[in-house]
């Protein structure tokens, strides 16, 4: 699998690490700061952001940034149509919500999720509780 990494920093280049010998291609890391990261991208740049993992050509991204970028970050990668996962933490105190508008026909519907890691809710679990939401009319 090609993985792009959203933050270079210490969890970055632990993910790297742990990618590369498990036999994935790292596609590019994306930092504002780290001197080695691939591709350098402005602070709160998310077009910068969108464009850099979608010219990487990843199959994949993991987000371990800043807090404070995590939101505009996820709503800049979403309409790629690439998976994201996130892994940055720190951010509990801002307000999570995100919703995605996409077309159906003729017919404008939202999705939106949400997920937690269950090691928030009790340190012994190892599961992850997720949840979607759409108002498209879904039939069996």
């Amino acid at each position: 699998m090609k993985i792009t990494l959203i933050g270079y920093g210490k969890m970055g280049h632990m993910i790297a690490s742990i990618a590369k010998n498990k036999g994935h291609e790292i596609a590019s890391t994306i930092d504002t700061f780290a001197p080695d990261a691939i591709v350098k991208i402005p602070a709160n740049e998310p077009s910068a952001l969108a464009e850099a993992v979608k010219n990487s050509g990843c199959d994949a991204a993991i987000d371990f940034s800043h807090p404070s970028t995590i939101i505009s970050n996820i709503k800049a990668v979403l309409p790629l149509g690439i998976p994201l996962i996130v892994g940055t933490t720190g951010w509990d105190a801002q307000k999570k919500e995100i919703a995605v508008k996409f077309n159906i026909g003729s017919h404008v519907c939202y999705l939106g999720g949400i997920s937690k890691g269950s090691g928030m809710i009790h340190p012994n679990m190892a599961t992850m509780l997720g949840f979607i939401t759409t108002d498209a009319n879904i039939t069996a």
